[in-house]
């Protein structure tokens, strides 16, 4: 488990010593550059894959994968993960069009759904609504009746919650 540690009374020794032991941390994701096979995240392996030559939001959104896919797993029924949950059935119930790019997304996030995939689904919400900006103003355009707070609102707790864990 990750803990909170006050550095400022580390000399810059005791600071490096401490930075690598974090590196062998079984939580902190690893990070593996592929050349063959899609970028992704393993969490069995708890591994990031990437290529050299993947844009940023490819790399982000593998990361935000390794971030929070612990938690939402380990968390299903958090409040958090509830309104998550409840953003996406108003993403998959949401009738009108969302643009090419944005109905693909949906379209990835429903077949995870009918796989019995929720909590996957959730995690591409997440990982997509921060790094596919058709798909994010998307998200702004859906009318938010019926869901308890706005896609960004549950979001944004999200990455308190996951800072909060880090620190």
């Amino acid at each position: 488990s990750i803990l909170k540690v006050d550095t400022h009374n580390l000399n810059e020794e005791q600071e490096r010593l401490m930075r690598e032991e974090r590196k062998e941390s079984s939580d902190i994701p690893k990070v593996e550059f592929i050349t063959k096979g899609k970028s992704r995240f393993d969490p069995r392996k708890n591994t990031v894959y990437i290529r050299e030559t993947d844009s940023p939001s490819v790399v982000l959104h593998e990361a935000l994968h390794a971030a929070l896919q612990h938690f939402v797993y380990t968390n299903p029924d958090d409040p958090i993960v509830v309104e998550l949950k409840k953003s996406l059935r108003a993403v998959l119930g949401y009738k009108g069009s969302l643009g090419e790019k944005a109905n693909e997304t949906r379209n990835v996030l429903r077949k995870l759904v009918a796989d019995g995939n929720e909590l996957d689904a959730v995690l591409e919400l997440m990982s997509y609504g921060n790094t596919l900006n058709e798909f994010r103003r998307a998200m702004e355009a859906i009318p938010k009746k019926g869901t308890p707070k706005t896609f960004f609102e549950a979001v944004s707790d999200m990455w308190r919650l996951a800072l909060a864990l880090v620190r």
